[in-house]
């Protein structure tokens, strides 16, 4: 087996403004991500993780 197709889930990681509109959305397919937010101004952001249409988590990142 392929831990990395196998055994995790195919998750989807979604960040958004403080306004609510989405500003970057990847798929996640390892247990450890590295996204590049060096795109995005400073600021207060959330993000949301999905699996198969259900919320597995959710918190705010701060950008500085």
């Amino acid at each position: 087996l392929n831990p990395n197709e196998d055994t995790y889930e195919k998750l989807e990681l979604s960040i958004y403004d403080v306004l609510g509109r989405a500003v970057q959305t990847t798929n996640i397919k390892q247990p450890i991500t590295q996204i590049d937010l060096s795109d995005l101004p400073v600021g207060i952001y959330f993000y949301q993780i999905i699996s198969q249409q259900k919320n597995i988590d959710r918190g705010k990142l701060v950008k500085q």
